[in-house]
């Protein structure tokens, strides 16, 4: 492998001529082995004995690390390539720019191993690829103009081409005027604008999503099956309800609402949460929601998990009604008065402050302490102890 890095071709076909060949089927090696030997045979140009490597390194992923395998072997191989780059900072410039030179071509034989195992996983191993006659691979991408020749970086995305279709593992509530829901069938348009993520065309719109949240139509059964055992006190099919409001479509998520959980991802700690319908046979309009594990609780706790939640943030939840205890004069458009309704915008819990929007003809947004305001059902009781604390009309 060091041989291939170095492009001493010669060197390395030695070397394989003086070794015994090993079965691409022999027990005791791992996925790990077979890519390095892969990455050596595709710079060689030798694609029949890549194509072998390829399939037994698939089979062996597939078998160790599950349907995530491409995802975890680009993530080493990206690893290994950041090792290589901070370990030759210190290097006359004249060698690393040789061993960058070399990097890179390594690096086009590891991507293009990743698309061969990638390939081999959906049983078609395509022969015309990039090396196949024994040229360099790099020379060839860039000869043919090839776009991934560009970004020798890419990792999860070339397990997807444009026009692959897919399928959502995720809610998404929060889009304007439209909601995506697990299950919901688009296609690739383009590796998307971040790292590791795609842009999916759906039938209602378009949206960037990251790779472990979509998979192919056929892998969605075993994905969901994966998605269907417990975590955290949380299973499909139990009625939770939700800690958090949020704007979404087609109504808004409110504080306390109950739903069932369809799915849990136990790697990312989140919740598919079907909150059910606005009509009668509860499929139009459904709000569906993808949440944090922090963000539900079981029907029987919510109580005391909402009052845990609300002495964390202050007292206070954002989009919560409450009422003005002070009287400020000296505001920009009209004063503050006391008792003045208005709605938690914002929370500080740093400087424990509240930014709250009092409404009327002059909608009005002032940053108050916390001691400043209280919630609606709290103010008698409020009013009555500043009354006996300060024994007189209150200011305002």
């Amino acid at each position: 492998e060091a041989e291939a890095v170095l492009g001493r071709v010669e060197d390395v076909a030695g070397l394989f001529a003086e070794t015994p060949e090993r079965s691409a089927d022999s027990p005791g090696s791992d996925w790990e082995d077979r890519l390095r030997d892969l990455a050596v045979r595709a710079v060689l140009g030798e694609p029949e004995q890549a194509a072998m490597l390829a399939r037994a390194s698939a089979r062996e992923l597939q078998a160790t690390l599950g349907v995530d395998a491409l995802r975890v072997m680009s993530g080493s191989i990206s690893y290994v390539r950041r090792f290589w780059a901070h370990n030759l900072k210190g290097a006359p410039k004249a060698s690393l720019e040789a061993w960058f030179e070399a990097l890179t071509e390594y690096a086009v034989a590891l991507s293009y191993s990743r698309r061969l195992c990638t390939r081999s996983v959906a049983c078609a191993v395509q022969r015309e690829r990039p090396g196949s006659e024994g040229r360099r691979l790099a020379a060839d991408l860039a000869q043919r103009g090839d776009e991934e020749s560009v970004d020798y970086g890419a990792t999860c995305t070339d397990a997807y081409v444009a026009g692959d279709r897919v399928r959502s593992l995720v809610n998404m509530a929060g889009l304007p005027n439209w909601a995506l829901h697990e299950g919901d069938e688009g296609a690739v348009e383009a590796p998307g604008p971040l790292h590791g993520c795609a842009s999916i065309c759906f039938n209602k719109g378009t949206v960037v999503l990251p790779l472990t949240d979509i998979c192919r139509p056929r892998d969605f059964e075993e994905r969901m099956c994966g998605r269907g055992k417990p975590c955290r006190g949380f299973a499909p099919g139990q009625l939770v309800r939700s800690l958090v409001s949020a704007a979404c479509h087609p109504r808004a998520l409110a504080r306390g609402l109950e739903g069932r959980i369809t799915a849990v991802d136990r790697t990312r700690g989140r919740v598919n949460v079907d909150f059910g319908g606005t009509n009668d046979n509860g499929t139009e309009g459904a709000l569906r929601v993808t949440l944090l594990l922090s963000d539900v609780s079981p029907v029987e706790e919510f109580e005391a998990k909402l009052q845990s939640r609300r002495e964390a943030l202050g007292g206070f939840f954002v989009g919560e009604s409450v009422r003005s205890l002070i009287f400020l004069p000296l505001q920009a458009s009209r004063p503050l008065l006391f008792g003045a309704e208005g709605v938690v915008s914002m929370l500080d819990l740093q400087h424990r402050r509240v930014l709250v929007r009092f409404g009327g003809e002059e909608p009005l947004q002032v940053l108050l302490r916390f001691q400043d305001v209280c919630l609606m059902d709290e103010f008698e009781a409020r009013l009555q102890e500043r009354r006996g604390v300060l024994a007189g009309p209150l200011p305002g």
